[in-house]
């Protein structure tokens, strides 16, 4: 999956720091070594909805309160923070 992604022309950090949290969490994997096919099928619920990742995402905050998403996110226990773009 991993190499898929950068197949896909994603950046080793975005893979590391964006990818390998959510979808390692998703797949159960965090090397990201599920093969192709199973990585489209997951991608496709997750984009149809059919997948709840809401109790993975503890707050939401917007862009401009990053600053206080980033402090939250560092506290020890912390799931999932949301960064809205507005």
């Amino acid at each position: 999956t991993a190499e898929h992604l950068a197949d896909l022309g994603f950046s080793a950090v975005a893979i590391d720091e964006v990818f390998r949290p959510i979808l390692g969490v998703v797949f159960m994997n965090h090397a990201l070594e599920a093969d192709g096919g199973y990585f489209r099928y997951l991608a496709g619920l997750l984009a149809r909805g059919q997948v709840n990742v809401s109790a993975l995402i503890e707050a939401t905050y917007p862009l401009s309160e990053g600053v206080a998403a980033l402090e939250h996110a560092s506290r020890p226990g912390v799931r999932k923070i949301l960064l809205r773009p507005v």
